[in-house]
């Protein structure tokens, strides 16, 4: 045994001592470039659908790279020339098994072509290239260059090289092999917004000779995935053997000065890194005239253009001519084709709107018809994914489209539906070109300002993804000048909410101070209501302080506002002397709705170290109303289900708080999470917390949360409904302490509170008075199904371009837009003291992708959407005739996911069109999504059971 532990030990240190970090450069075992080296290098470049291996589109380039010493000054120090010969353009053509074959290209006229590099201590110093070249040829060969940037040190540190700026990790896998993986590259100059929307891995490994004087091979490898579309490059040099016969090596010049004035007067100093694709002197549109194989780019229809979705199903994603039509084939109704640019399904549905490089919908008035004609103003409509496509293609239009054409469609004569589908789209621009031609026609700063359009224009803005700081500004001087209350309550909600976009920018400050002045100004509670929740919208982790101290001193409404408002800085509660200031919110002698806003934060707050708990438990045990002590457990119970810390918790706290006579608690309010859907790693869940005083809502609040695959949860839908005052109509029997004086009653009044993506929306009151909550009974108000909010959202937009490894520009374009759509009904009977409510939320999520590898050689482009439409209904029957009974239902309806890729790949250059064809592919995948009654518990079952058998 003992001789098997050190034959084992031996194994380690020998495989250690090969594997570890070894200093190469201090041995003097690395002499590259000693001698002329001739290289075969073959370079590819595919993309395709991300979960696909097979059926892409790609290119080769072929060449021969000579790489030999001019002048060195030392071992580690070299002025390098290199000759590319004979290069060739390869592709393959639409069969899944075609073989690579050469073609005609702009590479024919580069047989022989010579650069240098200054290579120092394994790093080019400068390279030297003709000017007068393409950019894409200089690229190219700067990334060759780059391949022979190598460190003989294992570790991290910064390079620059073709993809930029790079955090380069070395690693020595044995004495001949050498990986270097980079990270984090950035080209500061080239366009990055959204630039997390694309993962990146890049990954080079050398191989040296034997002798450890020459690099035999150099494997480079890019992988770049773009939600449903990746980019994969590879570039391999491998050492001819034998080695074919070198160019005369000339006569090494004496010293660098000298070696550089012999280069040719043709090649001049430049950078490592590509510049970007604006740089090279050559517009987009002149570039896209040399593309003569992509006329889908131009919005003209090819020779060979897809005919209908039954040719591409049935030749399995290929296109075929038209004239090769087969009448008898079969259209299923979801086959999705490539036409003209886009994917459209058997109906002409357009599912992925054309790559927006060359601006072919910039027709602002077909786009702004087509989203009037989607967009669905009535009960039933809306929230549909027609609706959510057409809106992405009109805000594509008008961020291009200059004030004059905007302001010309804005006047009093134009129909109200294209004006308020207009006044909406524009408001989610945000730009300062839409909020120049918007603001002079609804009068935003002047007293009589359109209403009902500059409430929707406002709306809309709030929810812009990218909105400038001047239009921010502009609105928060109107709010300051209107007089109408809705249009201040709406346009400092809608400042804020745009401000929180722009954390780092100057405007989001100066909102914050302009807040509060106003708020110091405010004479009442619905004034210091209005400016709290604005600042709620901020999101601003300096206003905590702000928002707790109007939490502490203010009345009803102000206090429950800014609880409210800390919902957004939630995070930032999480320390002990915040917690403690809420905890005594939740335990004083306040209004049941504050002390139940203020313990459902504390505890959600305090779930990742629950310390203080137990002590807030005790006293809630001790002097809390029921309705309180069943918010706490429920939400503790909620809570567990994600954080084990509660769980322990819950297990170690006294038998007197968690036995069953303490859990046995009179009441009604409920706190209840649900998931409602899963799919691609992100799941959906419904959370409701009701609270009721005697049987009675006082406030209901229902959030559809949304959970991305890193966890990050986006509250994509928040509906609240509070009444006051109702116990003339039902009693309450209860006897509860509060902030309330003895006697005194409070009015009779409700109101509806609507958040899209965490940002309070216009607060509207339902009824104010009884004769007005009777007026309603008796006319029967909302017992039809009632639009309540019709809202488009764009999320996780991104156009991001970066330099691929041979030295092709990749661009990413992805926007994603959510439309939902909330219809509401409600019936009361005080004869027979009943009453009936239904919601139905109707979604839609639309993404399109597109992606583009544009050389002066040909061009890879690639499209896919995916979309999806669920919906949602929440049905409650209430009997208060004889005590209470509540039975809800919710209820998921099953639904589709739809997902396309539409692949396209042309030949540009000298002999395009003779020597290249062009390739199209098209694939389609839908997955359906059950439906499902969600289960709300025991209670709910039998109060169900029990006002079911009375209606029978």
């Amino acid at each position: 045994m003992k001789w098997h532990i050190i034959r084992l030990a031996c194994i380690y240190l020998v495989h250690f001592g090969v594997c570890s970090s070894v200093n190469r450069a201090d041995y003097g075992e690395i002499r590259l470039f000693q001698t002329p080296v001739s290289y075969n290098v073959d370079m590819t470049v595919l993309l395709n659908e991300v979960s696909r291996r097979d059926k892409e589109i790609s290119y080769k380039v072929k060449t021969a790279l000579n790489v030999y010493p001019v002048w060195t000054d030392s071992e580690s120090e070299f002025l390098l020339k290199f000759e590319l010969v004979s290069p060739q353009l390869l592709s393959r053509g639409k069969h899944i098994s075609a073989e690579y074959m050469p073609v005609k290209s702009i590479w024919d006229t580069y047989s022989h072509s010579t650069f240098y590099a200054h290579w120092k201590h394994g790093l080019i110093q400068t390279a030297y290239l003709d000017a007068n070249e393409l950019i894409d040829i200089q690229n190219f060969k700067r990334s060759l260059l780059s391949l022979f940037q190598i460190q003989a040190f294992d570790g991290e540190r910064q390079e620059t090289d073709i993809s930029g700026i790079c955090d380069v990790v070395y690693e020595s896998l044995s004495m001949q092999v050498i990986r270097k993986i980079k990270r984090r590259c950035r080209a500061p100059e080239w366009p990055a917004g959204g630039h997390d929307a694309v993962q990146s891995r890049r990954l080079t490994r050398y191989t040296l000779s034997a002798a450890l004087d020459a690099l035999d091979e150099l494997h480079a490898e890019e992988l770049h995935e773009m939600a449903a579309l990746k980019a994969r490059v590879w570039l391999r040099a491998r050492r001819a053997h034998p080695a074919p016969p070198a160019p005369a090596a000339a006569a090494r010049a004496a010293d660098q000065p000298a070696a550089l004035a012999a280069l040719p007067a043709a090649l001049a100093p430049a950078a490592l890194a590509a510049p970007p694709p604006a740089a090279s002197g050559v517009s987009p549109r002149s570039a896209r005239r040399h593309v003569a194989g992509l006329p889908y780019l131009e919005g003209t229809r090819s020779r060979a253009s897809f005919r209908s979705a039954a040719e591409c199903a049935g030749d399995g994603g290929h296109a075929r001519p038209r004239h090769a039509r087969s009448r008898a084939a079969p259209i299923p109704p979801l086959v999705v084709i490539a036409s003209r640019g886009s994917l459209r399904t058997a109906g002409g549905r357009r599912l992925i709107a054309a790559a927006d490089y060359r601006g072919a919908d910039a027709d602002l008035e077909p786009a702004l018809q087509a989203a009037r004609e989607a967009r669905g103003a009535g009960a039933g409509a809306g929230g549909d994914a027609r609706g959510a496509r057409a809106a992405l293609r009109l805000l594509r239009a008008l961020r291009r489209a200059p004030a004059a054409p905007l302001a010309a469609l804005l006047h009093d004569h134009a129909e109200p539906d294209l004006l308020e589908t207009l006044c909406e789209a524009l408001g989610l621009v945000g730009s300062a070109a839409t909020h120049a031609a918007v603001a002079p026609f609804l009068r935003l700063r002047s007293p009589d300002v359109t209403p009902h359009l500059a409430r929707l224009y406002l709306a809309a803005l709030a929810l812009a993804p990218h909105p400038q700081g001047s239009v921010i500004e502009d609105v928060l001087r109107a709010a300051e000048e209107v007089t109408d209350p809705s249009i201040v309550e709406s346009a400092l909600l809608a400042a804020a909410a745009a401000a929180s976009r722009l954390p780092a920018e100057p405007v989001a400050a100066v909102v914050r101070d302009s807040l509060a002045r106003s708020l110091a100004k405010c004479k009442d509670d619905e004034c210091r209501r209005v400016r709290i929740h604005a600042l709620g919208n901020l999101r601003r982790d300096d206003t905590v302080e702000s928002l707790l101290e109007h939490a502490e001193r203010g009345a009803g409404p102000a206090a429950l506002a800014a609880l409210d408002a800390l919902e957004g800085v939630a995070a930032t509660l999480a320390t002990p002397e915040r917690v403690l200031r809420l905890e005594r919110l939740a335990l004083d002698a306040r209004a049941l709705e504050v002390r139940a806003a203020a313990l459902d934060l504390l505890l959600r707050c305090s779930a990742v170290a629950p310390f203080s708990l137990p002590r807030t438990l005790l006293a809630l045990h001790e002097r809390a109303p029921p309705e309180l002590l069943r918010l706490a457990w429920q939400r503790l119970r909620a809570l567990a289900v994600d954080h084990e810390h509660v769980r322990k918790l819950i297990r170690m706290l006294p038998l007197r708080l968690r036995g069953w006579d303490a859990q046995a608690l009179a009441g009604t309010s409920s706190v209840l999470v649900r998931e409602v859907g899963a799919g691609g790693g992100w799941r959906a869940q419904l959370e409701s917390v009701q609270l009721a005083r005697g049987g009675l809502l006082r406030r209901g609040r229902v959030r559809l949360l949304a959970l991305s695959p890193a966890n990050v949860t986006d509250d994509t839908l928040s509906v609240e409904i509070w009444t006051r005052g109702l116990e003339a109509f039902a009693g309450d029997s209860t006897k509860e302490s509060s902030s309330e004086e003895e006697g005194e009653t409070e009015a009779t009044s409700g109101g509806l509170a609507l958040g899209v993506g965490g940002l309070r929306a216009h607060t509207f009151t339902l009824f104010s008075g009884q004769a007005e909550l009777l007026g309603h009974v008796w006319a029967g108000t909302g017992s039809e199904p009632t639009p309540v909010l019709r809202a488009l959202r764009p999320v996780g937009g991104a156009e991001v371009a970066l330099p691929l490894l041979g030295g092709a520009p990749l661009t990413y374009r992805h926007e994603a837009l959510v439309s939902l759509a909330l219809d509401a009904q409600a019936q009361v009977s005080l004869w027979s003291r009943s009453a009936r409510s239904q919601l139905e939320l109707r979604g839609a999520v639309v993404a399109e992708g597109a992606a583009r590898v544009h050389t002066a050689w040909g061009a890879l482009a690639a499209e896919a959407a995916d979309e999806a439409e669920p919906r949602l209904s929440i049905s409650a029957d209430l009997d208060f005739y004889d005590g209470v009974q509540l039975c809800v239902r919710v209820d998921v309806a099953e639904h589709e996911r739809r997902a396309a890729v539409a692949l396209r790949q042309a030949g540009a250059g000298a002999g395009a069109g003779r020597g290249v064809r062009g390739v199209r592919r098209a694939a389609r995948r839908r997955w359906a999504a059950g439906g499902r009654t969600l289960a709300l518990g025991a209670p709910n079952d039998a109060s169900c059971r029990a006002l079911g058998a009375a209606a029978e």
